[in-house]
């Protein structure tokens, strides 16, 4: 018998490709920003010039600089270079930190040394101080010049605390057309620039790889099992215990293999071509051949290619293939080769097309490898692009047109002209413009602009290298504070964001924290923590642009960071299960994202920038607390040939939670790459994070009062897409949805079943737990339904997936003392549903009759409802008939008032619950199965309402049609013994009300009166199969015991669908501990004295 287990946690998480795409954060609810070019806020605060510069050559192969002290001055900036126009790649920067001995006085001096003798140098310094967490600083002093002349005597270096390489700040631009901070000023690595060039791309290259004469082909779950080994997929976070997607594979070798294929979204919906969604069990058939077709699917979604809308290429058997957009990627991607204009997607799987696609995997990560030693560039403007070395002032307006001001007394300028202006700190990639209208404000430009046409700036642009962020860029968003932890130490306050050049700094160990708390509403607070590396952007970037036409021919961008969040939502006054709306008091709460901070990057001396927006989200329906780890490395990858694909990893190493509903915490991080912080090339959202997913019940019969719920643990994701970005706009192969959810809390790598117990994870339910035993039959014939899917939520929780037997059946292991919704599918049936509500221990489902598919439309019911006590009709009652079993509210699909003690009504074919009220009765229901064509013949036994029942236990016995004969026998078993039955209807405290022979029940139970120490015990006896020894009609007979505590139900037993006998021992009941307990043992006995066989 297979079992569905339901405990142990994942201890972690799976290596592998991401699905991520271009999003703008706009796309995100709970978020109105608009995603731009990190511009930093003007500062509302100047710093006055540098005055009375002097340059003396000192003894030192070097000079020294003085200078009248700048009042409030931080700090000062000084520049010198071998070339008057301060050329980046020929000019040194130098931070001068004065002490507080040197700022009491009014002139600051500072030496430079060990320079090369007989070169003349410019140099000119400025003054900068903090305000919050930008540096604003003042305007440069007038250019001096000096010859460093050789001396006799050379001093040696010596270590100078304020002498601290500035590699961060610059405002001027070289002319040859590099802009702004390259990536060896930002990531502190030694790195080679190569100019004109990149090298040439691997992505739309075909790999070599062996070709065989063998004959050796591959299973469907050998192929899944190779190719996720082939790329390095964790297989062991598979968690077993939540069962298999397939109802055939749990005995296969390579099931969990299949299930992570699965988990991730690479395999086919079903294998059967008619396969139905809504009724049909997914079957695998792992032992089956893998064909060329199944290889290239599970191929390039592994890989994460995009498929949808995509160019389609045709073939010779285009008829004959399934998923035509999936072998186009492949073809274009050299995975397989055509032979005579064929794709033969029928064909097994070749020992040579398993090399092909092999080789080509691993050509596709070697072209996501980027030397990081090594920074390529090749950027060529248009001939009429105007490139002034100026300063300049720059604001977007509200209508997306600038306003520049700038004073250049060398240049001339009109309207239409398009400039690039150098980099600076608004804008560390430079800014492209073009001019709608001048003004002279003096000896100031005032120009109105707009940005430009891509094609009218560049002719190429061409980058590969990294970069990291600048740590001092980092702009934080309210109510955020944060630190810098560098290589284990902390830095705070104004100085957190600078990094000291004298020291050794590695930016692999640097993190900045981040802290934030925000009220959402009056009863939902959210705070917490976020512990993140450096980010650092890999980029490729080669876009040509002839006759007015941009051809982008590739496009890699990604960034790696290092994650580590804590988070707490506390919500007050919520019901369990509630929601609110954010800021409306609605019931309903939707998902809410808020900034944290942002970084800029630039990417060599190009003008391209890479902008990095860090969000916390939060969805929540009570409170949660989460912490978690997680290093992912995401983005994108476009060829012009081979199409777009998500190129991306993540790895969770640890996570821990706590719930008292359903919530979601992570973190949303928005990439952007620009152009001269103009030219949107192309920009990605990742919404990333650990959610619960939690169903509750309240159990008050225990002290303290328990609250215990079953849920799930996921990690989930979302992206949609920028559809403004120049990628997607010359994308020959992108056309996208703007949103698109890849996992949630029932798809997802991550999949991990928790019990929570007043908010803590427990390995156990401590309150006692179950197990759910039921069995699948064909209602037609009886006969077992092997491989029916078994699916068990509680709520909207889907807390274990499973499969029947060969004999129809399955076991649910440790499920909580819980409400549960059971469905059940198998191919050619109509889906049942069903309701149950756990007991602790075994707990008997009824025997399912599942119905065809393909049987007529309509059947009909006809039901008696009668008296428990008198097995009489009651003739005055209302009824409701609902779809699925055990459901006694919500929506009927039939009602009515009745006088005449039955129902008669026509239905479609199905299952239903009967639910029958009627006045002096309890509200009663049961379970019924309309078969297309036929008439289906079932009774409603309603136990009588009466004050004087207080005080008595009733225990009615009802059954399907056969056998014709169960009965009931009560044992009382302590000093004075009786047992009520057939043949001993009465005694002095109990009774047998109904003795029915003739199929369905009643049978009734009365105990009139419980003493303080009885003890009893209940059986059913199969009489019509009394003297068989291997009967299994008791089994199959549906046989039902409901007991009712005076007016109340207070338990339901079903009979046992895995056992064989004649007597069914269903519970024993202790008045003193007032106290069921069931048994639910089968036996075979002909006597009527069943505790003596």
């Amino acid at each position: 018998m297979k079992k569905i287990s339901h405990n142990g946690f994942i201890k972690r998480f799976i290596s592998m490709f991401l699905a991520i795409l271009m999003v703008m954060p706009t796309c995100f609810a709970g978020n109105t920003s608009v995603f731009h070019p990190l511009v930093a806020k003007a500062a509302t605060q100047s710093v006055a010039s540098t005055k009375g510069l002097k340059v003396k050559v000192n003894n030192a192969n070097g000079f020294d600089v003085s200078f009248a002290k700048v009042k409030k001055a931080k700090g000062y900036q000084l520049a010198y270079s071998k070339s008057k126009k301060f050329k980046k790649k020929q000019t040194k920067f130098v931070r001068i930190n004065p002490t507080s001995k040197q700022n009491k006085k009014k002139i600051i001096t500072y030496s430079v040394k060990n320079l090369k003798n007989g070169q003349k140098y410019y140099v000119k310094i400025r003054a900068y101080k903090k305000v919050g967490k930008k540096t604003i600083y003042g305007k440069y002093s007038s250019i001096k010049a000096v010859t460093v002349k050789k001396r006799n005597s050379v001093n040696k270096p010596e270590q100078n605390d304020t002498n601290n390489e500035d590699k961060s700040d610059s405002d001027s631009s070289s002319e040859d057309g590099s802009l702004g901070g390259s990536a060896s000023d930002s990531n502190n690595k030694a790195q080679t620039y190569i100019e004109g060039y990149i090298p040439e791309s691997m992505m739309d290259k075909e790999a070599t790889f062996e070709k065989t004469n063998s004959t050796i082909t591959y299973s469907k779950g050998q192929w899944v099992k190779m190719l996720l080994q082939e790329n390095g997929s964790d297989v062991s976070l598979v968690d077993k215990e939540r069962g298999y997607s397939y109802a055939d594979v749990s005995e296969s070798e390579y099931a969990d293999y299949i299930q992570l294929a699965e988990n991730i979204g690479c395999l086919p919906a079903s294998a059967d071509k008619d396969y139905d969604p809504e009724n049909d069990v997914k079957m695998f058939y792992p032992n089956d051949e893998a064909t060329r077709e199944f290889a290239v699917y599970t191929t390039v979604h592994l890989l994460e290619f995009e498929t949808d809308n995509i160019d389609i290429l045709t073939f010779s058997d285009s008829e004959d293939i399934t998923y035509p957009n999936e072998v186009s990627v492949a073809i274009r991607n050299h995975f397989l080769s055509l032979k005579d204009g064929k794709f033969n997607p029928n064909l097994a799987l070749s020992e040579t097309d398993k090399n092909q696609i092999f080789a080509n995997i691993e050509k596709i990560q070697a072209s996501e490898q980027i030397d990081e030693t090594k920074v390529y560039e090749n950027v060529k403007y248009s001939s009429d692009v105007k490139k002034p070395n100026v300063k300049y002032r720059a604001v977007k307006n509200g209508d997306s047109t600038f306003t520049v001001r700038l004073k250049d007394e060398t240049s001339e300028y009109s309207v239409g002209d398009v400039l690039v202006l150098p980099a600076s700190n608004e804008y560390p990639g430079g800014l492209a413009i073009k001019i709608s209208s001048i003004k002279k404000d003096g000896d100031v430009y005032v120009l109105s602009a707009i940005t430009p046409e891509f094609e009218e700036v560049y002719n190429t642009l061409q980058f590969q290298g990294v970069s990291y962020a600048d740590v001092d860029s980092f702009e934080f968003a309210d109510d955020v504070t944060g630190s810098v932890k560098l290589n284990g130490g902390n830095q705070t306050g104004t100085d957190a964001f600078r990094i000291n050049e004298d020291k050794e700094f590695n930016f692999e160990d640097a993190k900045l924290s981040l802290n934030f708390s925000k009220d959402i509403t009056d009863k939902i607070k959210i705070n917490g923590n976020v512990d993140f590396s450096i980010p650092k952007i890999k980029a490729r970037v080669d876009a040509t642009v002839k006759f007015r036409n941009t051809t982008l021919n590739e496009l890699y961008f990604t960034t790696t960071n290092k994650l580590e969040l804590t988070g707490n939502v506390e919500a007050t006054g919520l019901e369990t299960g509630y929601e609110i709306t954010h800021g409306s008091g609605t019931k309903e709460f939707k998902a809410a994202d808020w900034e944290l901070g942002r970084f800029s990057v630039p990417l060599g001396h190009t003008g391209l920038t890479g902008d990095v927006v860090l969000y916390a989200v939060m969805n929540v329906k009570g409170e949660i607390t989460l912490t978690y780890k997680l290093t992912t490395e995401s983005g994108i990858h476009y060829t012009k040939k081979s199409g777009f694909k998500r190129v991306n990893e993540l790895v969770s190493k640890d996570k821990r939670i706590s719930v008292k509903a359903s919530a979601k915490l992570g973190l949303k991080l928005s990439l952007g790459l620009w152009a001269l912080s103009a030219f949107n090339l192309a920009a990605i959202a990742i919404n990333i994070g650990f959610g619960a997913a939690v169903s509750y019940v309240r159990h008050a019969d225990v002290t303290p009062v328990l609250n215990c719920g079953d849920g799930v643990l996921y990690l989930y994701l979302s992206f949609g897409l920028d559809d403004g970005s120049l990628l997607a706009k010359i994308g020959e192969h992108l056309s996208f949805s703007i949103e698109k959810e890849i996992w949630n809390e029932t798809k997802s790598p991550l999949l991990e079943n928790v019990h929570v117990e007043n908010a803590n994870l427990v390995n156990k339910c401590t309150y006692g737990q179950s197990r759910l035993i039921g069995k699948a039959v064909d209602k037609k014939t009886g006969e077992p339904i092997k491989h029916a899917e078994v699916k068990v939520y509680q709520g909207n929780v889907l807390c274990h997936t499973g499969s029947t037997d060969v004999n129809g059946e399955f076991i649910v292991e440790n499920v909580s003392v819980a409400e549960y919704n059971i469905v059940i599918s198998a191919t050619g049936y109509k889906r049942y549903s069903s309701k149950e509500t756990a007991i602790k221990g075994d707990f008997y489902l009824q025997t399912y009759e599942l119905l065809s598919k393909n049987g007529a439309e309509k059947g009909d019911l006809e039901c008696d409802v009668l008296d428990a006590v008198t097995a009489k009709r009651i003739e005055n009652f209302t009824f409701k008939i609902y779809k699925n079993w055990n459901v006694i509210s919500g929506t009927a699909v039939f009602g009515g008032e009745c006088l005449s003690g039955g129902i008669s009504v026509s239905l479609e074919s199905g299952y239903y619950t009967v639910v029958v009220e009627a006045k002096n009765y309890s509200k009663s229901a049961t379970n019924v199965v309309i078969e297309g064509g036929k008439t289906t013949n079932t009774s409603v036994v309603m136990n009588s309402y009466d004050p004087k029942n207080e005080g008595t236990i009733r225990i009615i016995l009802t059954w399907g049609e056969k056998p014709l004969d169960l009965d009931s026998h009560l044992y009382c078993v302590n000093n004075q013994k009786y047992h009520v039955f057939f043949s001993n209807e009465k005694v002095d405290n109990a009774n047998l009300d109904v003795d029915d022979t003739n199929s369905y029940g009643p049978e009734t139970v009365t105990i009139t009166k419980v003493n303080s120490d009885d003890k009893f015990e209940y059986y059913v006896h199969d009489y019509t199969n009394r003297s068989s020894t291997d009967s299994d009609k008791l089994a199959k007979s549906n046989a039902v015991v409901r007991v009712y505590d005076g007016n109340n139900l207070i338990a339901t037993f079903k009979v046992p669908t895995n056992k064989k006998g004649t007597a069914w021992h269903v519970f024993d009941y202790d008045s003193e501990q007032n106290e069921i307990t069931p048994i639910n043992t089968m036996d075979y006995t002909k006597h009527d004295n069943i505790t003596n066989m």
